[in-house]
């Protein structure tokens, strides 16, 4: 993404790229546990896409977790202090830049892509509650993204505007 800003790639032409990115990777995830089930039912013939279905469904409509519950039991398993240091870092920051009034709408539509890569996570994790809530010893991996974001959005938030330096 960095390697796109420097080549005056534009903010719509990255956020179609990181989409079609997602896109194929759920296609790519999707397709593995697919074919996993299937070459499973075939050579061991115990009905493993039936069961994978029913498993689905148990996990996403019986076991009841909340959001919030999946994503503090795997923020628990990371270094909480220091992810809190970087989101609190980052928070007064931005808003140190808005009360400077230090910033241009370009600099801000920078850090949108970013954004996007942080949501990515975060849905996986609303999405799959429940996996990510009983496997947060492994799906908390998944929180490195938002948290290493972060200080890309702040970097990017002061970065300077290449057009203005130019022209002066």
């Amino acid at each position: 993404m960095l390697e796109q800003q420097k080549n005056n790639y534009s903010l719509k032409n990255n956020i179609i790229e990181i989409i079609k990115i997602t896109f194929s990777w759920i296609l790519g995830y999707a397709s593995i546990w697919l074919a996993k089930w299937i070459i499973v039912d075939i050579v061991f013939q115990k009905g493993m896409i039936k069961i994978a279905l029913q498993q689905i469904f148990e996990r996403s409509v019986k076991y009841k977790v909340s959001y919030k519950e999946t994503l503090l039991r795997n923020t628990q398993v990371i270094n909480r202090e220091l992810t809190e240091i970087i989101i609190i870092i980052s928070i007064l920051t931005l808003l140190y830049r808005i009360y400077l009034k230090d910033y241009n709408k370009l600099t801000i539509l920078n850090t949108i892509p970013y954004i996007l890569i942080i949501m990515i996570p975060l849905g996986w994790f609303y999405i799959v509650r429940a996996h990510s809530f009983m496997h947060a010893f492994f799906t908390y991996r998944n929180m490195i993204i938002p948290v290493m974001n972060i200080p890309i959005i702040i970097l990017t938030l002061f970065s300077k505007d290449k057009t203005k330096e130019n022209n002066s």
